[in-house]
């Protein structure tokens, strides 16, 4: 009789372990699918930033040269890189945006989603080829 409760211990133990164990895992999973989410929605913000800067900075070269010497548009620099790719990686980081919207959605909180749909709307409004 001795036998069968340390066997039923046992399993309990093994069972009970095992489901906290799974437990932990998708805890885990969950904040490094959160944080990968963050990193793309931050990158993308980032490449946007960067290809506006070069569009004011092009915009401003051609229409007022005066600018120039401004001190916080002369900080920014262009190269020919960032004019070649400036556009491509503003298309790409808006499509990843509208792509975290639609799909990760339930990662992010809704603050940051109304805020990035508020993005998506204004950039829809307002295409960003009208000064390239």
């Amino acid at each position: 009789m001795n036998f069968f409760y340390s066997i039923f211990i046992v399993l309990a133990t093994s069972i009970l372990t095992s489901i906290f164990s799974f437990w932990r895992f998708r805890t885990e999973k969950c904040w490094e699918l959160k944080a990968e989410t963050y990193i793309r929605i931050m990158e993308s913000l980032h490449y946007i930033k960067k290809s506006n800067e070069a569009s004011l900075v092009r915009y401003l070269d051609q229409n007022y040269p005066e600018y120039r010497d401004d001190e916080v548009i002369g900080r920014i620099s262009i190269d020919s890189e960032s004019i070649n790719n400036g556009y491509e990686k503003e298309k790409f980081s808006k499509n990843e945006i509208a792509k975290i919207i639609d799909v990760n959605s339930f990662l992010i909180k809704k603050e940051a989603l109304l805020e990035l749909k508020k993005l998506q709307a204004e950039y829809a409004r307002c295409p960003s080829d009208k000064f390239v």
